[in-house]
């Protein structure tokens, strides 16, 4: 039997003979009630001993583990933010890189903070999009908001309003003459959820306003983690937001996509 009809057959014999769950098998990994990418071998030992089963963690080559293993995404929904969540658990790769289709973030091996945005893009049905660093991430968006400097709490010296969910953020870690890099972006993130000073009259609920208090959803070490973006900070901020222009048309999705 060739080996992709085994594969196919061991696989289907498994889940004959029972469910498997979906979830990560690690507590401490399911932080996102079971949203993210996780990775599966099934086995199966037949009445003689003999055990088949499909490729498991050593199937790799030089861009992380081949498509060949099962892959499992589960994300939160079919928006930019829901199909990012389906990055969850993918690990933190600097400089993703691999041609076409080999390309890291398309095979979820591993991204970096910006390539992270635009898989989940390219998930929606954005072919137009392709991997790029912070600072090209105004190819596809254009800005809203900044550049303003936050401190070391996350707050600017005015409000900064008309911020959406599902926004980018483009950091530049400390202050001015200060500066942690010479790069004019670190890093990116994705404003998560909108939040407030507990302690404040909106006592921990949307405010309207970008500060220390909102979530956002960025990668950290060692993966996509969501957090405060106070601990972004103190940094220099724009706001982008996706402009539907620049992503061009969205490709209808395949089933299981």
């Amino acid at each position: 039997m060739a080996g992709s009809s085994l594969q196919v057959a061991v696989a289907t014999l498994a889940l004959l003979l029972g469910p498997a769950g979906a979830r990560p098998p690690r507590a401490a990994e399911d932080l996102h009630d079971g949203l993210g990418t996780m990775r599966h071998r099934a086995e199966v030992r037949l009445a003689g001993g003999r055990v088949l089963g499909t490729p498991g963690a050593g199937a790799v080559d030089q861009f992380g583990i081949l498509p060949s293993v099962f892959r499992v995404s589960l994300r939160r929904d079919d928006t930019f933010l829901g199909h990012l969540t389906g990055y969850f658990l993918v690990p933190e790769v600097f400089g993703s890189a691999g041609p076409g289709a080999n390309h890291q973030t398309e095979r979820f091996t591993g991204a970096d903070c910006a390539d992270v945005l635009t898989g989940a893009l390219r998930r929606m049905g954005h072919d137009r999009v392709w991997h790029t660093h912070v600072a090209g991430l105004t190819k596809y968006a254009r800005v809203v908001a900044g550049p303003v400097q936050l401190d070391d709490r996350g707050a600017a010296p005015a409000p900064v309003t008309g911020v959406q969910v599902g926004d980018v953020i483009r950091i530049r870690y400390g202050t001015a003459g200060e500066w942690v890099t010479r790069r004019g972006w670190d890093h990116v993130a994705v404003l998560y959820e909108d939040r407030s000073d507990p302690a404040g009259p909106h006592r921990g609920q949307p405010d309207g306003r970008l500060d220390g208090f909102d979530l956002v959803v960025h990668m950290g070490h060692p993966r996509l983690q969501v957090e405060p973006l106070e601990r972004q900070t103190p940094a220099r901020i724009d706001v982008l937001r996706w402009d539907p222009r620049r992503l061009g048309p969205r490709r209808a999705r395949a089933a299981g996509e």
